[in-house]
Parts: C-alpha cells; structure tokens; sequence
C-alpha cells in the first residue's frame, strides 16, 4: 500500500537529512512531565537515532502498515493518528526522565490492533491475519 510506503519514505528523508548535515533531533523527542516535552508527542515518531533503529522501526510500519491498509481500509489513518497521539501521551506521562524518539509506539500500536481487532471482529481473514502477526511480531511482548 502507498501510506506505509510513504510514511516510512518520509521517515528515511528527515534521517538522512539529519545524519549528512550532523544535525541533532533528538531534542524534538518526547521529555516526560515536561511542558516543553509536549512538542514531541507529534514530532517523536519521525525522529531515529540511527540507521540501525530506522530500520528496526521501519521493516515492521512498511509490513504492519500494509496489513492495516489492506485490511482496515476506513479505519487505518485515524488507527495510525490516534496511536501516535495515545502511545506519545502515556509515554509523556509515565516515561524515564529522557529524551524518547522513535517509532516504536506506533508499531506497538498497530501489532496490538491487528491481533485484537481480528480475535474483536471473528471474520475468518482477519483472525487469520492475528494470528499471523503474533508469528511474525509475538517477541514484541519481551521487546
């Protein structure tokens, strides 16, 4: 599907941007407790603090992101806006005093989704596609 594709295209632009002119993002992050931490809610999920983390974070949007595109077709922007907002607010909430970035959240996020919503729903495809996605992302638990 095209959003996942694009959103982790953008991802690797603000990166590469940020790594070729030396340029630190981190402060753009999620600051737990922090009024000015707040920014970061929105920010976070774009900001990488490596290419290795990009890529840990960007395999599993591009794969979970398809799946949630596919098969949740109405309900997919809104799933992927709220679980930035959610996951960033109770990461602001109740996070070790340091800067958070990444999109880690995001892909919590949309691995739970995909596995209740199919259990939620009991349409054969999509407890199929739970299923499927405890296999591939079930070490996300102890992750």
């Amino acid at each position: 599907m095209v959003g996942p594709c694009i959103f982790v295209f953008i991802l690797l632009i603000i990166y590469s941007f940020a790594a070729i002119n030396d340029i630190k993002l981190t402060s753009w992050g999620i600051y737990p407790r922090e009024k000015n931490g707040l920014l970061g809610v929105l920010s976070s999920v774009f900001i990488h603090g490596s290419w290795k983390h990009l890529a840990n974070n960007s395999i599993p949007l591009l794969v979970l992101g398809t799946a949630l595109f596919y098969f949740y077709k109405k309900l997919a922007l809104r799933v992927c806006i709220y679980s930035i907002i959610f996951t960033g607010i109770l990461l602001w909430l109740g996070g070790r005093p340091s800067f958070h970035i990444g999109a880690s959240g995001l892909v919590y996020s949309l691995a739970c989704f995909l596995f209740l919503s199919g259990f939620i729903r009991k349409h054969n495809n999509l407890m199929a596609l739970s299923m499927t996605v405890v296999f591939l992302y079930g070490g996300l638990v102890w992750g």
